[in-house]
């Protein structure tokens, strides 16, 4: 019987990930219950140390939300130029062509 626990327990020890099998395999447990205890807590430990450099990043990152057109400088209008009212000057002397319409300094 203790050597089917031997074989379980090497199987499961070979098919751990990397990471894990790293921190687990040098301590030469091979009583399964003690092996799958012991995974848990790598993975836990594991687990805390990526969320916690998550949250780290984060405190550094810009907020990533996607700006909205409402939150954008909008340009504004120039006021301090004069406003024209009316036709143009150049436009207001010349006279329709009898011909084609148009307004034009010389003949068509």
């Amino acid at each position: 019987m203790l050597e089917v626990w031997w074989h379980l327990s090497t199987r499961y020890v070979s098919g751990l990930r990397d990471g894990l099998r790293v921190l687990i395999a040098p301590q030469r447990e091979r009583e399964f219950s003690v092996l799958v205890e012991k995974a848990k807590i790598v993975e836990d430990g594991k687990r805390a140390e990526c969320q916690n450099r998550d949250r780290e990043r984060s405190k550094y990152k810009r907020d990533s939300k996607p700006s909205s057109f409402v939150q954008r400088p909008k340009k504004k209008a120039r006021f301090d130029g004069p406003v024209r009212v009316g036709a143009p000057a150049t436009l207001a002397g010349l006279q329709p062509c009898s011909d084609c319409g148009r307004r034009h300094p010389s003949e068509c």
